[in-house]
């Protein structure tokens, strides 16, 4: 890791500096403000200090000395032995850990069966099959079971019964409420999902279709790429794009784009893990009123790694759900998974790159047909 201080007068110029020297995937560490020293320094602007770093460990692959390597193989043969013991003990404990899951497995079904007609066992299959979790199918058809009296229905009306109530628990999508004026709304989530590029589909379908004037804030300002990446779309969409770095800022650029009717605000994407960070994501949301905030998933993710973005984000009370990616998966069950354990409304699918294509309210309609296996 490759750690440089900057100093300078502007954000600007700190910032052409740190692209210069270390280049586009350089991270922002550290930034705060220095009074200039002396008597004078006082009435002058302060200065702005940045703490910028960029990851170099692939150059130490090509530079490790080839007796080196030889020096710690033989030093890590010593243990291969004992190594590959431990092995057979973790996979034998591994192997008898399976066998029980899948007898508890075999007899849990077995249970299920007793409740359970055929015909919403079928349903059962397909729903698990498509990435729902089993104990949601379960209080599906187990509802349906209890209400309705499958054996006298045939497939259709089944497949329309399980339908209604996958639709009921999808719940009604909600888009961007563009009735109010002076609107903000802000896009979080973990790096990686596509915030930046849900961003720019969204300003343009705001500006192309709805006519009304935008502005972008980009608060992910620790990746100098993705700042470029939005300033990119600004240009294309002829929307201003302002930068925003500690949450003062934010009152500065708000009179800026005073005249705009509605804000787009960039978080950083940053590890859902890292605690402070999010807090300060929630500090930013509620530094301003009238606003909406959309959640960001990638459909590509695994529910743990959901559940576990889903808890780190309870302090922030109210925001909607956007879905991207679902072109590069095979199973949205974990759409309905996750809008079970959230409680949150989904709002945006996104299904590409293109700008602004590649983007719709989220088609609940659709996706329970999917789900049941009609498409």
């Amino acid at each position: 890791m490759k750690v440089k201080r900057y100093i300078g007068k502007t954000n600007k110029e700190i910032m052409d500096k740190i692209k210069k020297e270390l280049g586009t995937d350089a991270v922002i560490l550290h930034t705060r403000k220095i009074k200039q020293s002396g008597f004078f320094g006082f009435f002058k602007k302060p200065l702005i200090e940045v703490v910028a770093a960029v990851d170099e460990n692939y150059k130490l692959k090509n530079t490790i000395d080839d007796r080196t390597n030889k020096g710690i193989n033989y030093y890590n043969s010593s243990f291969n032995d004992e190594i590959n013991n431990v092995q057979k003990e973790l996979n034998k404990e591994i192997k008898e850990l399976k066998q029980l899951m899948e007898n508890m497995l075999i007899n849990a079904e077995k249970k299920e069966r007793s409740n359970l007609s055929e015909k919403l066992m079928a349903y059962k299959r397909i729903l698990v099959k498509k990435g729902v979790e089993e104990y949601i199918a379960d209080e599906i058809l187990n509802k349906i079971n209890e209400r309705f009296n499958v054996e006298d229905k045939d497939d259709k009306s089944i497949r329309d019964i399980i339908r209604y109530h996958i639709i009921e628990y999808l719940g009604n999508p909600e888009p961007i409420d563009l009735s109010k004026p002076n609107k903000i709304i802000f896009f979080i989530g973990p790096t990686g999902v596509g915030k930046t590029t849900t961003l720019a589909k969204i300003a343009s379908k705001i500006c192309l279709y709805e006519k009304l004037e935008v502005g972008i804030i980009n608060a992910d300002t620790y990746r100098i790429g993705a700042a470029e990446q939005i300033k990119t779309y600004g240009d294309i969409l002829s929307i201003p794009v302002n930068n925003i770095y500690d949450i003062e800022d934010i009152y500065k650029v708000m009179s800026k784009l005073k005249d705009k009717e509605i804000i787009l605000i960039d978080t950083a994407g940053r590890n859902h893990k890292d605690n402070e960070k999010i807090e300060e994501i929630r500090n930013l949301i509620n530094s301003v009123n009238n606003k909406e905030v959309y959640l960001v998933l990638s459909a590509t993710s695994s529910m743990d790694t959901i559940k576990s973005v889903i808890d780190k984000y309870r302090n922030i009370q109210e925001y909607k759900i956007i879905f991207t990616k679902l072109d590069e998966v095979d199973n949205l069950g974990i759409i309905l998974n996750t809008r079970y354990y959230s409680d949150k409304p989904l709002s945006y699918f996104t299904t590409g790159q293109n700008v602004p294509d590649d983007i719709e309210i989220a088609d609940v309609n659709k996706l329970s047909k999917y789900l049941i296996g009609e498409l």
